[in-house]
């Protein structure tokens, strides 16, 4: 019977793929290829991701996923061997023993008694009425235990309804109170109230000077129990606006019509801006992504984690798993692919009839 490397490997050769040319149609590492038809299972971050691979690489094959995933599973469970202990016969300790031992606890206990008859006077009222306090000593609660100080540069947590973020930079008077946490979130921005939906993000100037205070973030709601995550960020200046971008960056062809997707408009200007995308993942995935000729960075994200990405020029972003990243960009939901799929994407600029368009292309 072939092993998973052999059959990856034979009908790769069958249909006469080059490893570079499967790197490309299906955006998972030449190094990950290799590892799958080498049978180094060790190569990768993880479990998940491997079994992830394995079922992208055989689907492109024309294999049948889940006997290629079980046939993995076998492997893991051969490979495993029988713990020694399982096959030992466990023998508890003789009754005699603990007949033994338990007399001779009972002598200890009574002599103890016999020869130091201190040990066993009460204590003192005085000394007992220390000991209890001391033990119910507790720190005093915060006379207000609805108002939270956002002190940090970023916080994201959980509040409930009713308390009140002040900023001490600000005063009191430039506060924000959650008064409602159901469909939307009602708040009360320097005693203006507002509503945000879901996943919405927006700029906040609390006093009136013509500068943002912070950034917020709606990042969950939860009805049911009166509560919302939020993340405020201070950190809400950005880089110098960019110059014209007008090149053209060559994005690459696939030979499978099924992974073939348009670019898409995002978003238009009469100028270019900088750009901030928000990244949520909603399970675990290995993130790459580059911009603005900065150096490439790798990251793996899990469940309920956001990143967040301010470019000017161009980004590059490459995902196993698309469907477990939900991107926003000015408050619209990006797709970058369907759950399980490795992705790669780019989003720059480019002028079309003197306006600026943000597009988001495939790379394939």
């Amino acid at each position: 019977m072939e092993s998973i490397g052999e059959k990856l490997r034979s009908r790769r050769q069958e249909e006469g793929y080059s490893l570079d040319q499967v790197c490309r149609d299906t955006n998972i590492a030449k190094s990950y290829l290799e590892a799958l038809e080498q049978e180094d299972f060790s190569a990768f971050p993880g479990e998940p991701y491997l079994i992830g691979f394995l079922r992208n690489y055989s689907d492109y094959l024309g294999l049948d996923v889940n006997e290629m995933i079980s046939l993995y599973k076998n492997f893991k469970i051969q490979e495993q061997p029988v713990p020694m202990d399982e096959l030992l016969v466990k023998r508890g300790p003789s009754p005699v023993l603990l007949i033994l031992i338990g007399l001779t606890v009972l002598a200890a206990v009574g002599a103890g008694f016999l020869f130091f008859p201190r040990l066993n006077k009460p204590v003192s009222s005085s000394a007992g009425e220390a000991a209890a306090q001391e033990q119910v000593r507790e720190v005093p609660a915060s006379a207000d235990e609805s108002l939270f100080l956002f002190t940090d540069e970023i916080v994201e947590q959980r509040f409930e309804t009713g308390t009140r973020i002040e900023i001490p930079d600000l005063g009191p008077e430039y506060s924000i109170s959650l008064l409602e946490a159901g469909d939307q979130v009602s708040l009360s921005l320097a005693g203006e109230e507002t509503s945000l939906n879901l996943g919405e993000e927006r700029r906040l100037d609390l006093n009136g000077d013509g500068r943002d205070d912070l950034n917020l973030l709606v990042r969950d709601i939860d009805s049911a129990a009166g509560t919302t995550v939020l993340r405020l960020d201070k950190a809400v200046t950005g880089p110098e606006q960019p110059a014209v971008i007008t090149e053209d960056i060559p994005v690459g062809t696939t030979q499978l019509a099924s992974r073939e997707v348009p670019p898409q408009v995002l978003y238009r200007a009469p100028s270019p801006e900088v750009i901030t995308l928000t990244a949520s993942f909603r399970g675990n995935c290995l993130f790459r992504y580059e911009y603005d000729g900065e150096p490439r960075q790798e990251r793996f994200f899990q469940r309920d984690e956001v990143l967040r990405l301010n470019f000017s020029n161009s980004l590059k972003i490459w995902a196993s798993n698309g469907g477990a990243v939900q991107g926003r960009i000015k408050g619209e939901e990006v797709s970058f692919g369907r759950s399980g799929q490795v992705t790669a994407r780019l989003l720059k600029w480019r002028i079309t009839d003197g306006e600026y368009e943000l597009v988001l292309y495939p790379l394939y």
